[in-house]
């Protein structure tokens, strides 16, 4: 990088970390609350991942997706403090914020030049909704982060079916099933997209393999 893309990176993320300050400051959140307060509460006591009860007996939950209650419980593993432990929940979200920004300005690269791609990296850096979710107990700052790992990593296998790429690729896939069950279809779909354009079958079937072993264990506890 230059001198004058470093200052424009500088800008972003000076403004990036003080509008999720300010944003902690105003808006975070200081409880676990509705049914992300429930899982955790049943991970800690009966190490089910669970939202509701029978009898007052938690049933396992085959539907809520699993990633960011497992999140919060191994950060709550860490630091049992509540106060400690929401303070470090939402400094591990402005993190995951940070690095969406730089992979938001990576992918604007590949259509646009740098001047169009330093504008639009700022706007998703104040845009609200980002700003907001970093303060809260909510899977929003993951799953954007998430998705520019995927799109990031994507977009470069298009060209180059790269190991790094793949394991990136796949990863991502695995945490996003992980997060948004639905997400598979899209993965699916993607996969079988880069097969027709690159026609590499046993690079295609290791990024498959990679992601079912992601979420392999989940698919075997239900």
């Amino acid at each position: 990088m230059n001198l004058i893309i470093k200052f424009k990176f500088l800008i972003i993320f000076l403004t990036a970390i003080l509008t999720r300050v300010f944003s902690l400051y105003f808006y975070r959140d200081f409880e676990v609350a509705n049914e992300w307060g429930i899982i955790l509460s049943n991970l800690e006591q009966y190490s089910i991942l669970s939202v509701h009860s029978v009898q007052g007996v938690p049933v396992p939950n085959i539907f809520m997706p699993p990633l960011y209650p497992l999140f919060l419980y191994s950060v709550k593993f860490f630091f049992n403090n509540t106060e400690i432990f929401l303070w470090a929940i939402q400094f591990i979200q402005i993190l995951f914020a940070l690095i969406s920004i730089y992979l938001t300005y990576k992918i604007l690269l590949e259509f646009f030049s740098e001047n169009l791609s330093s504008i639009g990296t700022f706007i998703f850096t104040i845009f609200p909704l980002n700003i907001y979710a970093v303060s809260q107990i909510s899977s929003i700052t993951m799953q954007i982060l998430l998705l520019n790992v995927f799109f990031f990593s994507l977009l470069k296998l298009f060209k180059n079916l790269d190991y790094k790429y793949i394991f990136m690729f796949s990863i991502s896939s695995g945490f996003l099933m992980l997060l948004r069950g639905e997400f598979f279809i899209f993965v699916v779909f993607s996969i079988f997209y880069l097969y027709l354009k690159q026609k590499k079958l046993i690079k295609m079937f290791v990024s498959f393999l990679i992601t079912a072993l992601v979420v392999s264990p989940y698919l075997y506890r239900n």
